[in-house]
């Protein structure tokens, strides 16, 4: 792989809260097996991932996500109780400690962090400026955290239009893509969708006919209406509802498709065995991989590795690991 004229190699981690820690198996097998990974593109947990890796401390974040704990991680979140319920401001500090850069651009690699514009109704990514800002909105899921407003973009968790931002890594210039799917699904959002929908609209109309029809009636007229908790929240199941009418596909070369055993999405209890896991399903999928460099591009419909949860060696040497 040490060819000058061997292509460029991006991977593309998903959106999975506590799952980033399986990604930084991964990322770690990758590079003991002298796989390249020339580009990152994340969204929501993983971008802190990336720019760790990127700035060559993942071993630092490793050792942080076993030290914080159930207790220590609810500290990351402080109430807010205004577009979401809680800020994400307080992870800007444990953030500092990892990353020693502050803008993206100094990163040793490019990374592009995914967001979703709830303005637009597209991806927005970011590629330069604020490392802090970025991640926080694309870690900024919908009605639980707060957006982050830019311009007159509101930005929420970057899995909200796809999960697996594979698009984002081939716009970066890759020759290869090489997505991890983790929960086997394409958005944050899951059916049913329309029943959370209505369970909505009508605890609103409920909040603004019974007790707070002032504060609803400043909420819809403001000039700042697009910014309120019940339309950031409805906006996004709206826009997740149009997305799983889409085709059920990842646009990439090779998929690392499986579902970590037994995790929670925001479980950071058990990070070395997250993090083993990681490591068990890439060393799995690394003839494909090997395959996939030495070959080259065939097609962008996404070559799947077998998933762990049917593989029977994978099974064996999780049990090992609980055991």
């Amino acid at each position: 792989m040490q060819t000058e004229n061997r292509p460029k190699i991006a991977i593309a981690l998903p959106g999975c809260a506590g799952g980033a820690v399986a990604c930084m198996g991964i990322l770690d097998e990758l590079a003991a097996n002298n796989i390249p990974i020339d580009m990152i593109a994340s969204c929501s947990s993983t971008s802190i991932l990336a720019c760790a890796y990127a700035s060559g401390n993942v071993e630092a974040l490793r050792q942080r996500t076993r030290d914080i704990g159930k207790f220590g991680f609810l500290k990351l979140f402080s109430p807010s109780f205004h577009s979401g319920m809680f800020s994400l401001k307080p992870v800007e500090k444990e953030l500092a400690k990892i990353v020693p850069v502050k803008n993206i651009q100094d990163l040793n690699i490019p990374v592009t962090i995914v967001a979703s514009d709830l303005v637009s109704g597209k991806e927005f990514y970011f590629t330069s400026g604020n490392i802090f800002k970025a991640v926080e909105a694309s870690c900024a899921y919908p009605g639980l955290f707060e957006p982050v407003i830019v311009g007159d973009k509101v930005l929420v968790d970057g899995g909200l239009f796809s999960v697996i931002p594979t698009k984002a890594a081939y716009e970066m210039g890759a020759d290869l893509v090489i997505g991890v799917e983790m929960y086997n699904q394409r958005y944050i959002f899951v059916p049913p969708l329309r029943r959370i929908k209505s369970m909505l609209n009508a605890f609103k109309n409920f909040i603004g006919t019974h007790i707070g029809s002032i504060i609803a009636f400043r909420e819809e007229h403001s000039e700042h209406r697009k910014f309120g908790f019940f339309r950031v929240l409805g906006a996004s199941i709206d826009y997740a509802i149009e997305e799983h009418k889409k085709p059920e596909e990842h646009d990439c070369d090779l998929l690392i498709d499986f579902n970590v055993r037994g995790m929670k999405e925001f479980e950071f209890t058990n990070a070395d065995r997250l993090y083993n896991q990681g490591r068990s399903i890439a060393k799995r999928s690394m003839p494909a991989i090997k395959d996939l460099l030495a070959n080259g591009h065939i097609s962008r419909v996404a070559e799947r590795t077998p998933r762990s949860s049917e593989h029977p060696d994978y099974l064996e040497a999780v049990e090992e690991l609980e055991a």
